[in-house]
């Protein structure tokens, strides 16, 4: 089935335990309507919080790399950028399939999103993200891990092979 219960042109997934920054959701929103129709991911930063809900000295900050191979080598290779701190375009996940398993699929919409549009990243921070040891992704065992990350990862860039090798 398609994943297009959202009405809105963008989105931001985050998870039940982070909490919007309400303050600075206005700057976000603008950002959002100015945004133009190239724009497929707007990343802003996020703080983080212990289980106690107290500050902890780790800051998620977008980078501000522009090149499409080199921003999607260090989406791979570092994981910088933080999906629940991410409003993306609907059309991500309703103009291509989803992977089946959600274990990757936020690299799957930064993927689309990279490979599809133009990313604007935002210093402000928008999320508060709580650290904690139980977090989804620890969850799930490696090989499952491993698997689900190859099979879609194939998917993904399958349709992108001439783009990848070329740079364009």
């Amino acid at each position: 089935s398609r994943h297009d219960t959202s009405r809105g042109e963008w989105v931001i997934a985050p998870g039940d335990d982070d909490i919007f920054i309400s303050e600075n959701l206005r700057y976000a929103f603008n950002n959002l309507k100015s945004a133009n129709k190239q724009t497929s991911l707007m990343p802003f930063a996020a703080q983080t919080i212990n289980s106690s809900g107290d500050f902890s000295p780790i800051k998620y900050q977008p980078t501000k790399e522009t090149d499409r191979i080199k921003l999607l080598s260090e989406l791979i290779n570092k994981s910088i950028y933080w999906f629940p701190a991410t409003f993306f375009r609907r059309a991500l996940v309703i103009d291509h399939q989803p992977p089946r398993t959600i274990t990757v699929f936020d690299w799957w919409i930064w993927i689309q999103g990279v490979m599809t549009g133009e990313v604007v990243p935002n210093s402000l921070e928008v999320i508060r993200y709580r650290i904690h040891k139980g977090q989804e992704q620890l969850s799930y065992s490696e090989s499952f891990w491993n698997l689900d990350q190859t099979r879609t990862f194939l998917d993904i860039f399958d349709p992108y092979a001439p783009c990848i090798v070329t740079g364009k």
